[in-house]
């Protein structure tokens, strides 16, 4: 028998479980902020498990899903997948659609992904299509693209850990998976036909479905069955070379005990790139954003996009947060200038740390700072 205050340990990985063990959490209680963060994210876990428990503390639970999947990675080859299935009715679709979320506070996210209990059947990823009425349906779910009752049966109530990582939006509880029924569901002729086509290439697929102008939550939840963010998007007509630099205020999520601000980044050429980006995902979620906005115009750019994060962003919610804001700021009317000291001078307008700084770590902006074309000799 397991008692409340074990049931909550469990929510957090072993490091913060060490962290509280250790007695600064007793010393702070959400109050002092003794962690460095602008709020508690115990608080913030705890008010969103509270909220949802008493409406998913059964063994049976029916509700309206998103439509959402989940597909896990621990244990690869051998991978828990499964429906994921909040506890009420209704219009449900933000609760999965991160194209949604800007403007959401961390709370909101958090919220909407803590409502979502998912269910958890093993299978063999080269062996999915024996895997049972219950890999069948989950793959169906996948295609729908509106909410979708479903009704499921579990070996035990779901509990666990708010599972939070960078590279993907929070989950919330879960449990084993004896019973998964699904009512109606609308699926996408474009990924019905997509996934269907045994002669298509994924890479193919996912470029058409992408065209035709599906979500890319969408997209990618049938193919794997921000708000404390400042965002600027430098573009210099020059051929095409992409960068991402980051600067962490103390008190963040990736910089929570510094006294200094932290600033990393990563780059490519018009080559592109041979080896993984080394900040990861939000890299490459950014550089989505930049190809689909010079796509539409026809045009390419050397281009550098500058992130501050500021107290505040105190855990992860996925690189979508980095990909729609980009889109977001894209939207934004663009102010014009006719020299990099024009834009240099406007930046120091906007950002909170010395432009020097950035030029300093940035292999974009000192190219194009620096490197001379012919429509400079022929001004002169």
């Amino acid at each position: 028998m397991r008692s409340a205050s074990q049931d909550f340990v469990s929510l957090f990985d072993a490091d913060t479980r060490a962290a509280i063990s250790s007695g600064l959490c007793i010393q702070c209680r959400g109050a002092k902020l003794l962690c460095g963060k602008a709020r508690c994210p115990i608080l913030v876990r705890w008010d969103s498990m509270m909220k949802t428990a008493p409406m998913i503390d059964r063994v049976d639970l029916d509700g309206s899903s998103p439509p959402a999947v989940f597909v896990g990675r621990f244990g690869y080859p051998k991978v828990f997948v499964g429906p994921l299935v909040p506890p009420v009715h209704g219009d449900t679709q933000i609760l999965d659609a991160p194209e949604e979320w800007v403007g959401h506070s961390i709370e909101d996210i958090v919220r909407f992904r803590s409502t979502l209990v998912r269910g958890m059947h093993r299978v063999h990823v080269r062996d999915v299509d024996r895997g049972g009425r219950i890999v069948d349906l989950t793959r169906e779910l996948a295609l729908g693209t509106l909410p979708a009752d479903v009704e499921v049966g579990f070996d035990r109530k779901p509990r666990g850990r708010v599972v939070l990582d960078d590279n993907v939006q929070p989950f919330g509880p879960s449990a084993p998976l004896r019973r998964f029924d699904l009512g109606t569901l609308h699926v996408d002729q474009h990924l019905d036909r997509a996934t269907s086509d045994t002669d298509l290439r994924a890479k193919d697929a996912v470029l058409d479905l992408y065209g035709r102008g599906l979500p890319v939550s969408k997209i990618q939840r049938a193919f794997s069955v921000g708000a404390f963010d400042r965002f600027l998007v430098v573009m210099v007509p020059r051929p095409w070379r992409y960068e991402l630099i980051e600067a962490w205020y103390p008190n963040t999520l990736w910089n929570p005990l510094g006294r200094e601000v932290v600033m990393f980044g990563d780059h490519e050429g018009f080559e592109g790139r041979t080896t993984y980006a080394s900040i990861g995902g939000c890299y490459y979620a950014a550089r989505l954003a930049i190809g689909e906005s010079l796509e539409r115009e026809r045009r390419q750019a050397a281009t550098v996009i500058l992130r501050e994060t500021h107290p505040g962003y105190i855990m992860p919610v996925g690189v979508w947060n980095v990909r729609e804001h980009v889109r977001a700021a894209l939207r934004q009317p663009p102010r014009l200038f006719s020299s990099m000291k024009e834009t240099v001078d406007h930046l120091r307008t906007r950002l909170d740390i010395p432009m020097e700084r950035y030029v300093g770590m940035s292999e974009v902006l000192q190219h194009v700072i620096h490197q001379r074309t012919f429509d400079d000799y022929a001004a002169n």
